[in-house]
């Protein structure tokens, strides 16, 4: 705690001076004081402080008060550091001191240095490989290698150069390697020199930010951002490599749009911790852009099979062909509907327990749906007007009763503002005959 409110203590105090400027502050230094801590997973604080007189750093919260003589030439690069904002938007790796070069020489070694003892196909290796090469690709990864995203996770390195009463503060509580951005004054600075000189400062023998401030794993972290640029793509091929003849049978009808062999809990699947699954994204051939289908195939030891889901599919596009909101969606180009599929069925077992549950929740009985889910379809409904949103979930029973089971947003298929006042689960039947008369809007 007494190191805690020394840090604060000293951020509230002026951050530059007003006698002097930060350049006379960097030039007439007195005293350099070093605060460095942590807090989450365990924590620690540190502090030390360097008089310009000897260049001595001694630790002034350890009782054995350790020392240690630093080089001149050593702060005085630091302090020359502080003047240097390397930050080139069109360039951002500039700040941690690599560029596109550096990328390219590098993309082969980074990628397998990512993988450690995995082993990924010559096919996921090359996607990879020319990933990292491509710069324009990388450069949104590069740039979101810095400040905070952690909730667990408080670093802080904060250093004050003290010149008589003046004082110059310079701080980061980036959780990334190197600990960008820098506040210097009142100014963010992106430079990687600030953190490693300041890393080379700390001693080897505290529990300190050195590592991460001095850019370790720098590398590992850039590829696993640029990793997750093309999750998606490897989750796509080691797919359709495990299960080929399905993707076979499959693309004869259908455009595959994505593939993913994970654990998923939804509210239609793998209940509260998950199960594994083959979760595939697929577009009917004959069917409109704007209409996608969700296929989950359950993995317990074996896949379940594809053909309950071929055999019943033309059954379930004749059962959509007179529906309104089906028939909304595919006449309104920013709208976006997705047929869902589980198993051997649409409504999966899953959804229909979800649905129920919601229905007893809203004071309404289970009862007035007892054998009519059965053959019902589970549709979702994206919508955009301008920059409003929607999102709707919907039950379709075979009867033609029309399920509002989820509604959130300003609107839906531009329907009465009287009949979409509630949002949530609201376990509504809306007449087919009010979604005919939606417009869209002028």
């Amino acid at each position: 705690m007494k190191f805690l409110i020394s840090i604060l203590l000293l951020l509230t105090s002026s951050f530059v001076c007003y006698s002097q400027g930060k350049e006379s502050i960097i030039s007439n230094w007195d005293k350099i004081i070093l605060q460095d801590s942590y807090w989450g997973w365990g924590q620690y604080g540190n502090e030390f402080q360097l008089h310009r007189e000897n260049y001595l750093l001694t630790s002034t919260n350890h009782e054995d008060s350790l020392t240690r003589s630093i080089n001149p030439e050593l702060i005085n690069e630091l302090l020359g550091s502080l003047k240097s904002d390397t930050l080139i938007q069109y360039d951002p790796l500039r700040m941690f001191g690599r560029d596109s070069l550096w990328l390219i020489h590098n993309a082969q070694q980074l990628w397998i240095s990512y993988l450690g003892k995995r082993d990924e196909s010559a096919e996921i290796d090359s996607i990879a490989v020319n990933t990292i090469r491509n710069y324009e690709k990388v450069k949104m990864a590069a740039w979101r290698m810095q400040g905070s995203h952690w909730t667990d996770d408080y670093p802080f390195t904060h250093l004050a150069v003290i010149s008589g009463d003046d004082t110059l503060h310079i701080y980061s509580e980036g959780q990334y390697p190197y600990m960008m951005p820098w506040k210097v004054a009142d100014q963010y600075v992106y430079n990687a020199r600030i953190p490693s000189l300041i890393a080379q400062l700390l001693p080897d023998n505290l529990k300190t930010n050195k590592s991460r401030l001095a850019g370790e794993r720098f590398e590992y972290f850039l590829i696993d951002k640029i990793h997750g640029q093309i999750r998606d793509s490897i989750q796509f091929i080691k797919a359709k490599r495990r299960y080929p003849r399905k993707f076979d049978i499959l693309k004869r009808k259908f455009s595959i749009l994505d593939a993913q062999l994970t654990t998923m809990s939804s509210i239609e699947w793998g209940g509260w911790f998950g199960s594994p699954c083959l979760e595939l994204e697929l577009r009917d051939k004959r069917q409109p852009k704007n209409i996608k289908i969700s296929v989950v195939l359950g993995r317990r030891g074996k896949l379940h099979s594809i053909r309950p889901f071929l055999s019943k599919w033309e059954s379930l596009i004749q059962q959509l062909n007179d529906n309104p909101v089906y028939r909304y969606t595919v006449q309104h180009e920013t709208s976006y509907g997705e047929i869902h599929f589980v198993n051997r069925r649409s409504l999966s077992g899953e959804a229909k327990r979800a649905f129920l549950e919601d229905v007893k929740e809203k004071g309404q009985k289970k009862g007035n749906f007892r054998g009519r889910l059965k053959g019902a379809i589970f549709y979702e409904l994206e919508e955009a007007m301008g920059e409003k949103r929607s999102f709707s979930r919907w039950i379709f029973l075979k009867d033609g009763t029309l399920v509002l089971w989820q509604f959130n947003g300003g609107f839906l298929m531009n329907l009465p503002s009287e009949i979409i006042a509630e949002k949530g689960y609201v376990c509504r039947i809306i007449s087919a005959e009010d979604i005919r008369k939606a417009k869209p809007e002028d």
